[in-house]
């Protein structure tokens, strides 16, 4: 087979350029390429505007019969290289002296090609400078009298204008890049193109490529030959586009030829590390590795990203704002589409391809996925169930713990399966139990997982060291993690490990075990009894969704018993709903956060320790305030010792009850609800604190319409009758008499029949004072 190096122009000078029938149609210049359009555009212009460039545009393969040439491979490139050629001759002013040669470029796909072709070698330059320039090169071309709608038809022929003016930033995902040949060569002016002319035409083109005669090879050019170099039967996959950019991705592009992988590397990609995905979608009943390969090597990709990043000292901003994380992680979350090499090349160097080998390399004969029962993850993807095949998903979550494990097979040159047994689990543990719900959070994660990867030959040693950490990410649990690695590597390491893994497959825990490490304040101890007597008794009490059912009561009404602190009863802060049984209050909130809330560091650790909740004495509340106090520990008693808490499914997976002090009002009331509160109300003239509403509505004379729990009444406002009339006791302790729709009654001149303040010593100062009302309002009317 022999080859030549030549040139478009050369060629073109010599004979003919036919694009066969069975070629494809103009793919290059389609919207979704605009990417791969940019980088061999910019490349044509640099050539061009540089005396000492010069670019090889590879083999093209064809033959040559019949006064002309029929490319089997290349016709993009000559496609684009001739709209090149064409639009310089146009802004040059030699498109007439040029238009016998370039003519001489034809498709044979479709008669509307030819004739596209025919009628822009036919455009006047004098007539585009003088009304052309202003409305653009594409707009001008559509203006043509010629131009009839079947060209709008060819995909070929709308390709060819794409190339020429390019794509606005909506068909780039935001970004605003240059991908038409005008945009390039806009700002030029005619004297310039003049001489970028001289140089495409000269003896010593800037620009050229070897073009391959297979015909002299005696191949014989059959249908067949055309569909297996062309593809035209099967367009080509998304990851193909990409691997054969990847393959080939020089970064310099003065040397082409001197691409980022070697040739043992690129065969890699197309043998050892197919086979891996391969096998995991032969095992799933699926014979196609295309999607799976790609979306692990875009995940990849974007995690390397981020850590070099990083490692560079960019900031959130400057990574979630980058081309690659917009494109990858943002721009299509299918995980699929490629649209041309660009965003990839910023993560695209030695130490990102030395990395990928080295995880390739273990993994293909480990294989060991992690078996965590809190999430479904695949670290090689797999395609999901279903007649429409897709990737499985990944969250962030999942994201972070794919890097990490990447990680440990490109930092560790041997496998050693307890210490990455190790690994997994503080990895696993500090995600589980941290923040990762965004992209902040999940840079963050990467980050610390950078940092740790380096020690995670033997992670234990290096945590149980001392050794700063310089991430701030889960700093909590990373502390716990501390803590359990020193007991892991101390005397008792062996009984530890035992213990720590039996408490930590306790699936409401997932790994974070602080409270059975904790003594009666915060801080973390070691006692082996006192660990063993907690996790036998959280084993009881709790399931992964929380408080199991018959343990609900016994274990809220132990808490409050030990609490000591009001503010940990009564609370503004929408994140504590102590009547909430769900994980994640109690796991979340009561249990583990002893450093935002001390005081339920040691009434957990009293309610876990205990054998017997009912038990447990009575602690009341120990701030300073004699009156105050006796009022709030008169609530505490209510709602440890009444039947209150049964009502109303006040406790429960996703309560909302919460207790609220405001305005001189207590209420245990329903969040969010106008309807679903029980009020304790104001204390008397002799300061006792007392439930007096409650109490003075509990009388024969005195029918309530609320319903009642324990003695006390549900609602904010308490509507009861009194002597035929009707009345509403609200919850600021004013009573109104109003009519039998709860309207308050007014009186001429002098508002609503009210009494403002009802602080009385007695029931029966209540009754009189309702007896004076109703008096003056029969007296009135």
């Amino acid at each position: 087979m022999k080859d030549q190096q030549t040139t478009l122009w050369r060629l073109l000078s010599e004979q003919s350029i036919e694009i066969p029938i069975l070629q494809r149609d103009y793919a290059q210049g389609r919207r979704d390429k605009a990417y791969l359009r940019e980088r061999f555009l910019g490349e044509l212009v640099s050539v061009v505007r540089e005396a000492d460039k010069h670019l090889t545009l590879d083999f093209v393969y064809g033959t040559k019969e019949y006064d002309a040439v029929w490319p089997l491979d290349g016709q993009q490139r000559l496609t684009t290289l001739w709209l090149f050629h064409w639009y310089i001759a146009l802004r040059a002013g030699t498109l007439r002296q040029a238009a016998e040669v370039l003519r001489r470029f034809t498709y044979e796909t479709r008669t509307t090609s030819r004739e596209f072709i025919r009628r822009l070698c036919s455009i006047s330059p004098e007539d585009f400078e003088q009304s052309g320039r202003g409305q653009g090169i594409v707009a001008y071309i559509k203006d043509q009298t010629w131009y009839h709608n079947r060209f709008s038809c060819d995909p070929t022929v709308q390709g060819m204008l794409t190339t020429l003016g390019g794509t606005t930033p909506l068909d780039t995902e935001g970004v605003d890049i240059s991908d038409g040949i005008e945009p390039f060569l806009a700002q030029d002016t005619a004297e310039q193109c003049q001489l970028y002319w001289q140089r495409l035409t000269s003896d010593e083109c800037p620009v050229h490529f070897l073009f391959q005669d297979m015909k002299d090879d005696n191949l014989p050019l059959s249908d067949d030959l055309y569909i297996k170099m062309n593809a035209r039967g099967k367009q080509l996959t998304d990851f193909e586009n990409f691997k054969a950019d990847f393959v080939g991705y020089a970064p310099d592009p003065n040397k082409p030829h001197d691409t980022l992988m070697d040739t043992l590397t690129a065969a890699l990609v197309d043998n050892q590390w197919t086979d891996i995905f391969w096998r995991e979608a032969v095992k799933g009943g699926t014979f196609k590795v295309d999607d799976i390969y790609f979306a692990f090597l875009r995940r990849y990709l974007l995690h390397k990203f981020i850590e070099q990043q990083i490692a560079k000292g960019k900031t959130v901003e400057d990574i979630t704002q980058s081309e690659l994380f917009v494109h990858i992680y943002k721009g299509d979350g299918a995980e699929c589409g490629y649209t041309g090499i660009r965003p990839y090349t910023a993560v695209l160097n030695h130490g990102t391809i030395s990395a990928m080998k080295a995880f390739f390399s273990a993994w293909r004969d480990v294989r060991t996925t992690p078996d965590w029962s809190s999430s479904a993850f695949h670290l090689i993807p797999i395609y999901t169930s279903g007649d429409d095949l897709r990737v499985s998903p990944i969250t962030i979550p999942e994201r972070v713990a794919m890097y990490a494990i990447t990680r440990y097979f490109e930092v560790n040159e041997t496998f050693d399966e307890v210490r990455y047994n190790d690994w997994l689990r503080v990895v696993w543990n500090i995600i589980e139990n941290s923040r990762t719900d965004n992209d902040e959070a999940m840079i963050a994660a990467i980050g610390l997982m950078a940092e740790l990867s380096a020690h995670s030959g033997d992670i234990l040693s290096f945590l149980s060291s001392g050794e700063p950490i310089k991430s701030k990410y889960g700093a909590v649990q990373v502390a716990e993690e501390r803590h359990k690695a020193r007991l892991l590597c101390g005397a008792n390491a062996a009984e530890w490990a035992e213990a720590i893994s039996a408490a930590e497959g306790i699936a409401f825990f997932r790994g974070n075990i602080a409270c059975l490490l904790r003594g009666h304040t915060a801080e973390m101890i070691d006692d082996m009894s006192l660990f063993r007597r907690k996790a036998a008794n959280a084993a009881r009490y709790f399931d992964v969704s929380g408080l199991k059912p018959e343990y609900e009561q016994p274990l809220v009404r132990a808490l409050l018993k030990r609490i000591t602190c009001w503010g940990d009863i009564c609370h503004d802060n929408p994140e504590v709903y102590l009547f909430n049984t769900s994980a994640a209050t109690w796991k979340d909130v009561i249990l583990n956060k002893a450093d935002k809330y001390p005081d339920y560091s040691a009434a957990v650790d009293d309610l876990l320790s205990a054998d017997d909740l009912e038990g447990l004495e009575y602690l009341g509340i120990e701030q300073e305030g004699e009156a105050w106090i006796r009022w709030a520990d008169n609530i505490k008693r209510l709602l440890v010792a009444s039947e209150i808490l049964d009502g109303q499914g006040i406790l429960g997976k996703g309560s909302r009850w919460r207790v609220l002090f405001r305005y001189g009002v207590v209420a245990l009331y329903r969040h969010g609800s106008t309807k679903f509160a029980y009020t304790f109300d104001f204390c008397d003239k002799t300061k006792n604190y007392r439930f007096v509403r409650n109490e003075y509505l509990h009388h024969e004379r005195i029918t309530v319409r609320n319903d009642e729990t324990a003695g006390v009444y549900l609602g904010w406002d308490v509507r009861f009758v009194y002597a035929s009339h009707h009345f509403c006791w609200d919850y600021n302790n004013k009573v109104t008499l109003c009519d039998d729709k709860g309207r308050a009654i007014n009186r001429a001149l002098k508002g609503e029949y009210c009494i403002p303040n009802m602080a009385s010593p007695t029931q029966e100062d209540f009754l009189r004072c309702l007896d004076e009302l109703t008096g003056e309002y029969d007296n009135e009317h």
